[in-house]
């Protein structure tokens, strides 16, 4: 089962006598405009949570990231851009036998005067496949410039979020999950997100893998470049690998004065935690999107 959703966002011209005014562009020499927002949840022992971060007013949520902490038995179940409440959404869920105090942390990268942009979705499941994976593909003559991706389930413990990325191409987002080790009975849902944009100055999809004996792959864009979103990839998780970080860094001047979205972090761990990891080779991969 599977069905696609489209929410533009269009850029309204108003003609006045002697010529047009409309919205307008970001200043080439400076660049899209962008700013990151955090939000994090209570610090407890509940089974699933949920916090979203929200954009200021007159910026638009275009990407972001999501970061558990406090539990090693809790996955990241979803990260998700919502262009009604203009926010970024994080999920998370515990799945093993501890009961220590955990949050979410949800990051959002907003921009200011970006025309064009499109929200796409897609989703697919409704059964007790080992596996899902899905794509949410931007209309013709757009970017990629954020993704998102969700598993949902009865029984949230049992399914993993294994890999939330742009495509190769940058096109749209490609998402997917997998039944944790041992498998589940239960019906699942993969969902995805993508947020297009006509291509901006200097787009470019970046990938950089986690070094040998490391559990977490991470980047910068070049400098003075900016991150409009993240993303996160585990190679081979067998149901046993799981998401804990999509995290959205920070580039700065050299003065400190002025910030901006720089970077991405992306983590994995594994079921039971032992320090000798899981029993089968894997990698991460940390994904985004760096612009001019």
């Amino acid at each position: 089962m599977r069905t696609r959703r489209l929410l533009r966002i269009g850029v309204v011209m108003v003609v006045a006598l002697g010529g047009a005014v409309g919205m307008a562009a970001p200043a080439a020499a400076a660049g899209m405009d962008l700013i990151e927002v955090t939000a994090q949840s209570a610090t407890d022992s509940s089974d699933e949570k949920s916090v979203s971060a929200y954009c200021p007013a007159g910026r638009r949520v275009i990407g972001g990231g999501a970061v558990m902490g406090g539990n090693v038995d809790v996955h990241i179940t979803g990260m998700r851009p919502e262009p009604l409440t203009n926010s970024f959404t994080a999920y998370a869920s515990e799945h093993g036998p501890g009961n220590w105090p955990w949050y979410v942390t949800a990051y959002a990268v907003c921009a200011a005067n970006v025309g064009g942009l499109v929200y796409v979705s897609d989703f697919t499941g409704g059964d007790s496949a080992a596996t899902h994976s899905e794509y949410a593909w931007c209309p013709g003559g757009t970017k990629v410039l954020g993704v998102g991706g969700r598993v949902t389930a009865a029984d949230p413990r049992k399914v993993l979020l294994t890999y939330v990325k742009p495509t190769g191409t940058g096109n749209g987002a490609e998402v997917g999950g997998v039944e944790i080790t041992g498998g589940y009975a239960g019906n699942w849902w993969l969902y995805t997100w993508a947020v297009c944009a006509p291509e901006p100055a200097g787009w470019d999809v970046v990938a950089a893998a986690n070094a040998p004996g490391q559990s977490y792959a991470t980047f910068l864009c070049q400098y003075p470049k900016k991150l409009t979103g993240g993303g996160g990839y585990i190679s081979l998780s067998l149901g046993e690998v799981y998401l804990i970080k999509i995290r959205i860094d920070q580039w700065s001047t050299p003065d400190g004065r002025d910030t901006w979205p720089g970077g991405v972090a992306a983590e994995a761990s594994w079921v039971g935690g032992s320090a000798r990891g899981p029993g089968h080779d894997w990698y991460i991969k940390a994904y985004g999107v760096c612009v001019d």
